[in-house]
């Protein structure tokens, strides 16, 4: 299992930026709306998120954080300036997710949290 979550944690650092801090919350930027995962029929393993962009002419960006259990985020990436993103993740896990905006300030808030739960096939 710390190898499954090693490699997911290496993959966003590498595709998405190192900055893994936890969100500053000193922006002044409200919750964000809750992500919501796709609903249609993906292949295994395919989890894409989408949410409303944050009405603030200031945001860079967004970051996603996930992990394995609720609340307790292990990987945290850059998911561009867009309102979706698309992971291939490992199955066998429920895997839990959130969203920050991000601006020169720092960081919004966490957004609600989502889950999907990939079983083994």
């Amino acid at each position: 299992m710390f190898l499954i979550i090693a490699i997911i944690i290496s993959f966003l650092l590498s595709a998405r930026g190192s900055d893994i801090e936890e969100p500053s919350q000193e922006t002044g930027f409200e919750s964000l709306a809750a992500l919501s995962s796709y609903e249609g029929n993906q292949p295994p393993g395919i989890v894409t998120l989408a949410w409303d962009r944050l009405d603030d002419d200031t945001v860079q960006g967004y970051r996603l954080h996930l992990g394995i259990n609720s609340g307790q985020y292990i990987a945290h990436g850059k998911a561009g300036n867009g309102t979706s993103f698309t992971l291939h993740l490992p199955r066998g896990f429920t895997w839990y997710f959130t969203l920050t905006a991000y601006n020169a300030a720092g960081e919004s808030p966490y957004s609600d949290e989502v889950l999907a739960s990939l079983p083994l096939l």
